[in-house]
């Protein structure tokens, strides 16, 4: 009933500010509760995260039981696995592609929906483990890095299709005030190309620590590490292979976020490598209008961008105290700024206070 689940869901954060309470007190258990298994992540055998639940709810989710948790072993631990035409409110669910590991050829649209599990959650995080489409397209002057073939969709934010490689990537999407619904589409064309995903959805509670600050489509908590921007490789291009030549997706605006440490007070960002920097292959004359990144208030940068680099270039360093540390990422409609381009690699590191 709905007044028993209202006191499952306070039971719940009871235990979850103070763990050992049933081991001290069982008697406080309400008699319903007992045999009650508290909602907590546990590692499956096929080392893939799962929540620990009762098997009916296990079973009642569309999950696969994997061993015991819990309190006197009486939980299960639950995996979600979905695919296409799938939903989804479980705590941690993988989307896959179909026949995932082996990879996918052929047109499919293939959506998952994602349901807010409750009104405490207040974001998702879904991790690219693996995003291996087609790659944008680079035979046309009026489509260059645009995804044409392949592409990933989230519905309901400002990013637009991204596509080609991004296995590591992470993005946060947020559960706006109304909306209790994500949308997650990959949609493929043509059977040249082998596609495989398996992106890790994670629905976080707005008490979470582990919140992004609105905005931030990226976020990073760490002191020190490493940015690209989508669909970068490390390779190097050749005259003779456009698709490393036009790595570079056209028409997003998003920003990169890096939780600021206690005891640090600024942020240095460099170029992971010499040629690790691609932004734009057409002189903007130091405006960086189009194709560009901004960190702002960051005092290296000339007098006329103020906080923006384009080009082929980044400087040595560049170093703010602006916070929360961020770092906008802008590519322009316009294909004739991404044509030959690779997009960014950038390492990030925060420093103490003088």
């Amino acid at each position: 009933t709905s007044s028993e689940r209202s006191e499952e869901i306070i039971f719940e954060r009871y235990v979850a500010r103070n763990p050992k309470i049933i081991g001290y007190y069982p008697f406080i258990i309400p008699p319903y509760k007992i045999g009650y298994v508290v909602a907590s992540p546990c590692n499956t055998s096929v080392n893939l995260e799962g929540t620990c639940m009762t098997l009916t709810k296990c079973t009642s989710s569309g999950g696969q039981a994997f061993g015991s948790c819990g309190r006197n072993s009486r939980g299960v631990c639950c995996l979600n696995e979905k695919s296409c035409g799938d939903s989804t409110s479980a705590r941690v669910t993988y989307f896959n592609n179909p026949g995932f590991i082996s990879s996918y050829s052929g047109d499919i649209q293939c959506e998952l929906t994602v349901n807010q599990q409750n009104t405490n959650i207040c974001q998702l995080r879904v991790d690219f483990l693996t995003l291996e489409l087609a790659p944008p397209s680079y035979d046309s002057e009026v489509s260059y890095g645009a995804c044409k073939t392949d592409f990933l969709s989230l519905h309901d934010t400002k990013l637009p299709s991204i596509c080609g490689k991004n296995s590591g990537q992470h993005v946060y999407l947020d559960f706006n005030q109304g909306s209790s619904v994500h949308r997650i589409t990959v949609s493929t064309s043509g059977a040249s190309a082998e596609r495989k995903w398996s992106l890790k959805i994670t629905q976080i509670p707005c008490n979470s620590t582990e919140l992004a600050p609105t905005g931030c489509l990226m976020f990073y908590d760490a002191t020190s590490g490493s940015v690209s921007s989508f669909n970068y490789d490390v390779g190097s291009p050749t005259s003779n292979d456009q698709l490393n030549w036009t790595r570079q997706i056209t028409d997003l605006r998003y920003s990169v976020c890096v939780k600021p440490y206690p005891d640090y007070c600024s942020i240095e960002w460099t170029a992971s490598g010499s040629d690790s920097f691609s932004m734009s292959n057409v002189t903007e004359n130091d405006v960086c209008q189009n194709n560009y990144v901004m960190i702002p208030q960051s005092p290296i940068a000339n007098q006329n961008t103020t906080d923006r680099f384009c080009g082929l270039t980044f400087p040595t360093a560049v170093t703010t105290t602006m916070q929360p540390f961020t770092l906008w990422v802008v590519t322009t409609l316009d294909p004739v700024y991404s044509n030959h381009t690779r997009g960014f690699q950038m390492n990030f590191r925060q420093l103490p206070c003088s």
